[in-house]
């Protein structure tokens, strides 16, 4: 199999790749700066650009079996706008090419229309959004886009605070409300490369937690 993986240079991301590497896949990464890439680079095929440019979310999906979006916001007023767009691209060009499997990564601050929503997490949605609101709005701008595409086998990881220690292995994994307050990065990643040929969470957003 081949998968394309966006924001492989990232904090989840750079683990998202490990860990699809490690399972013996093919990866294609979009990049906006491959020197930021490891020695995973050598097993990479590299596509430098942005999401926002829709001739290289074509070329970089071009070939490829899956998806995995570890692309995450960066501190701007624009996020909204640029991951509609961008997730948008990423739709037209698994259209395009004929790719049905979609996992991406949200955090559990997103809050989906009509869900229940405990008291813990409008606790940490307030936190959140007090800290990092570009990246909520960048959030629920490509929930927005992937909620219309069912089309699409989409599923949308819902992650707490994210920890870089060694794994435990082991997931705690909730439909409903958070399954705990922090997830090792390493478990996370697996947990998405997992999701490429299970289908127990198609067009879901289930809650993880290490």
């Amino acid at each position: 199999m081949k998968v394309g993986i966006l924001g492989a240079t990232g904090q989840v991301g750079s683990h998202v790749l490990r860990a699809a590497l490690e399972k013996g896949y093919e990866v294609r990464l979009l990049v906006r700066d491959p020197a930021k890439l490891g020695l995973e680079v050598e097993q990479s095929e590299v596509v430098v650009g942005s999401i926002e440019d829709p001739a290289v979310v074509q070329s970089a999906l071009y070939g490829c079996d899956a998806v995995l979006n570890a692309a995450g916001g960066i501190k701007a007023s624009n996020q909204y706008k640029v991951f509609k767009e961008g997730t948008q691209n990423i739709i037209d060009a698994m259209r395009k090419h004929g790719i049905k499997r979609l996992v991406s990564i949200n955090g559990a601050a997103s809050i989906i229309p009509g869900e229940y929503v405990s008291l813990k997490r409008r606790m940490v949605r307030l936190f959140v959004l007090m800290l990092v609101k570009f990246m909520v709005d960048a959030k629920a701008a490509e929930y927005k886009v992937l909620s219309q595409s069912m089309d699409i086998d989409w599923s949308m990881v819902r992650a707490p605070v994210l920890v870089d220690e060694k794994g435990s292995g082991e997931l705690l994994i909730d439909e409903r409300d958070m399954a705990g307050g922090k997830v090792m990065l390493e478990d996370l990643a697996r947990f998405m490369v997992s999701q490429l040929d299970d289908r127990t969470w198609i067009h879901k957003a289930p809650f993880v937690a290490s």
